[in-house]
C-alpha cells in the first residue's frame, strides 16, 4: 500500500492513490468488527435457507449470481441481531456460538460469507449472495453474525472508477487533482446580512408550490380535522351517537363540509404530483428544494441532480475519499470547507491504511492561501494577523498592495491550492 502523496499528475493517478488504502481499511474494519461481534455473541439463528431463481440467456448460461433467501429463526436474539441491507453476514455450521474467529473452522467446521441485498418488511427473511454455493442437502448452516455494511464503501468505491468521474464531468474533482486549471470567482458581501436577506421563503420553498392562502388553508385543514377527531372522540366516550343527539351530529356534518372544502381547494392550489410513488414524491421533494441537508454518504443517492454549490461542514474530519461523494454531483461551481485543524482526523483502524494518510482530509491537504495588504492585515492585531504569519511561513502569502493585479495574482498558485478571495476590499482569504 502506497502513501497518498501530496500533488496528483492527473485524474487518473489521483483516483487510483485511494484504491488500495481504501481496501485495507475494509479489511482492518471488517477483521476488528468480526471479533467484537463474536465475542459478544451478536448471532442470529437460522431457520432455512432456500435459493432463489437465476437469470440465464437464452444459451443458458447464468447471467447473474446466484441469490439465497435466509429465514432468521424466530425469538428475541433473531430480531435483536437481524442484519440491514448492505450488511456482510458469516454463516457457520456451527451449533453453538463461536466466541472467537479460530473456533469457525475447528473440528471440521465450515463457514460462508454472503452479502445482504434486500430486507424483506416485515418479515425475518433476507435476500443475499453467497461467496459459494450453498446446498441445504450437503451442509446446514445454522448460525449467521453481521458484522460490517458495505454501503459507505460501495458509494466511495463507485467515486474511485475513472470511467464514472468521466461520465459524471466532476470539474471540482479535476481541480482538486490537480487535473485542471478552473477558477470560478465568488464575490462576498461587504457586510453580514441578515436570515432574510440570506434565506427568503421563496428560495427555500418555491412560492409556485406553496402561495400564502394554499399555507393558511393548511393549517385550517388540520385544525378542523383535529377538532372533528375530538367531537367524534368524544361522542363516542358518551355513547351519544346512539342516543341520536342532533346537534352534535350536524357539527359532525359542518367539520366535513369545511374539511372537503379546504382539501379540495388545497387539490386545486398546490402543484403537487398526483402519485404514491415514493420515488416520483422524492424526486419532487428534491427538485423543488434550494437547500439541500445530508451527510456525505447519503449524497450518493442524489445523483442525477444538479446543485452549485457545496458546503461541508467538519471538513477537517472527513477522509478525502469520501468528500468525493458530493463533490461529483453534477453542476457544481464551488465547494466551501469547514473545519478545525486542531481537531481529531477522521478514525483509520488499520495501521497500514493511516501511514498511508487514507485518514487526512481534502481540507488538510489544500493550505489556506492569503492575499492582501499586508502592513494593513499584519497589523491589524486580530485573526488576520495569524493567518498572515501562517501564510508567509508556507510561502502562500501575496502581497496585494496597490489594489491591481488581482488576477495574475491568483492564478499563481498551483491549481490543487485554490484562492477563495473577495473584491470588495483588500483584505482576503
Amino acid at each position: 500500500v502506497k502513501t497518498i502523496p501530496d500533488r496528483f499528475s492527473g485524474l487518473t493517478g489521483y483516483l487510483a492513490a485511494f484504491r488500495f488504502p481504501l481496501l485495507e481499511e475494509m479489511r482492518a474494519e471488517m477483521s476488528a468488527n468480526l471479533v467484537d461481534s463474536l465475542s459478544s455473541g451478536s448471532h442470529f439463528p437460522v431457520a432455512k435457507i432456500r435459493a432463489l431463481p437465476v437469470r440465464r440467456d437464452r444459451s443458458g448460461v447464468q447471467t447473474s449470481p446466484s441469490r439465497y433467501r435466509l429465514t432468521v429463526a424466530r425469538g428475541r436474539r433473531g430480531a435483536r441481531n437481524f442484519p440491514c441491507t448492505g450488511d456482510v453476514v458469516l454463516l457457520s455450521d456451527a451449533t453453538s456460538p463461536c466466541r472467537r474467529p479460530a473456533d469457525l473452522t475447528r473440528n471440521g467446521r465450515s463457514c460462508c460469507l454472503a452479502h445482504v441485498k434486500y430486507v424483506s418488511d416485515g418479515a425475518l427473511a433476507f435476500e443475499m449472495v453467497a461467496s459459494e454455493r450453498i446446498d441445504q442437502a450437503e451442509r446446514c448452516y445454522a448460525l449467521g453474525v453481521s458484522f460490517c455494511s458495505l454501503i459507505p464503501y460501495s458509494r466511495i468505491w463507485r467515486c474511485l472508477d475513472y470511467a464514472t468521474a468521466i461520465e459524471r464531468n466532476p470539474a471540482l474533482v479535476r481541480v482538486v487533482a490537480g487535473d485542471a486549471d478552473t477558477h470560478h470567482k465568488v464575490k462576498f458581501p461587504s457586510h453580514l446580512p441578515g436570515v432574510e436577506q440570506l434565506l427568503p421563503n421563496d428560495h427555500v420553498v418555491p412560492r409556485a408550490v406553496i402561495l400564502e392562502e394554499n399555507h393558511n388553508k393548511m393549517f385550517a385543514l388540520i385544525d378542523k380535522l383535529q377538532g372533528f377527531s375530538r367531537l367524534l372522540g368524544r361522542m363516542i366516550a358518551g355513547n351519544e351517537i346512539g342516543a341520536g343527539n342532533r346537534n352534535q351530529i350536524q357539527n359532525l356534518w359542518r367539520y366535513k363540509e369545511v374539511i372537503l372544502f379546504l382539501t379540495r381547494a388545497l387539490d386545486a392550489g398546490l402543484k403537487l404530483p398526483l402519485t404514491r410513488s415514493h420515488a416520483q414524491i422524492k424526486e419532487f421533494c428534491l427538485g423543488s428544494a434550494s437547500l439541500i441537508f445530508c451527510t456525505v454518504s447519503g449524497w450518493a443517492k442524489l445523483e442525477g441532480q444538479r446543485m452549485d454549490l457545496l458546503l461541508i461542514d467538519e471538513a477537517a474530519q472527513l477522509k478525502e475519499c469520501e468528500s468525493l461523494i458530493p463533490l461529483q454531483l453534477q453542476g457544481l461551481k464551488h465547494a466551501v470547507l469547514i473545519g478545525d485543524e486542531c481537531q481529531l482526523p477522521a478514525t483509520v483502524i488499520s495501521k497500514v491504511a493511516g501511514s498511508a494518510l487514507l485518514g487526512r482530509s481534502l481540507f488538510e491537504r489544500h493550505c489556506l492561501w492569503v492575499l492582501g495588504n499586508a502592513a494593513t492585515l499584519g497589523g491589524s492585531g486580530s485573526v488576520w494577523m495569524e493567518l498572515v504569519r501562517d501564510a508567509e511561513r508556507r510561502w502562500c502569502f501575496f502581497d496585494w498592495s496597490n489594489g491591481e493585479g488581482v488576477s495574475s495574482a491568483v492564478t499563481l498558485p498551483p491549481p490543487s491550492a485554490p484562492v477563495v478571495g473577495c473584491e470588495e476590499d483588500n483584505r482576503a482569504v
